[in-house]
């Protein structure tokens, strides 16, 4: 019983320290446009740790897939791309935002109405996740 008590002891401290060391900002997503299956939004996250940190998802439970995206050019032509991991190094700054980084909300349980808000969860690539809340704006 007390092997398992410390373990959760590390576990939880553990997991504050990289949601200590991750500072996600400005959480914000864009109204949904009448008869749109998907939804974005947009945050700025600082890694304040001496490490890099690698985000390895995203969910939410307000769609039915959650995935971070960048747009590319190629060929002369701008398109959505999958980012399956992002690695945030020490002191960097990412800045997620129109034609940027951003969260692809795809398959919308419901539209995304001006002045909700809604979580996304946030997954490391060392099992540890981090819940924040997403204020949801006008377009």
């Amino acid at each position: 019983m007390l092997k398992l008590l410390a373990g959760l002891a590390l576990m939880v401290s553990t997991s504050a320290m990289a949601q200590d060391a991750l500072n996600i900002s400005d959480a914000r997503a864009k109204e949904s446009i009448p008869g749109s299956q998907n939804g974005v939004a947009f945050a700025t996250i600082e890694n304040t740790s001496s490490s890099p940190i690698i985000i390895t998802g995203v969910s939410s439970s307000v769609s039915k897939m959650t995935q971070i995206h960048t747009h590319v050019m190629k060929d002369g032509m701008m398109s959505m791309k999958h980012v399956p991991e992002l690695s945030i190094q020490p002191g960097e700054q990412v800045v997620f935002q129109s034609g940027g980084y951003h969260f692809m909300l795809m398959g919308l349980k419901e539209p995304l109405v001006k002045g909700e808000t809604f979580n996304l969860t946030i997954s490391y690539d060392t099992n540890q996740t981090q819940l924040i809340s997403v204020q949801v704006e006008g377009r």
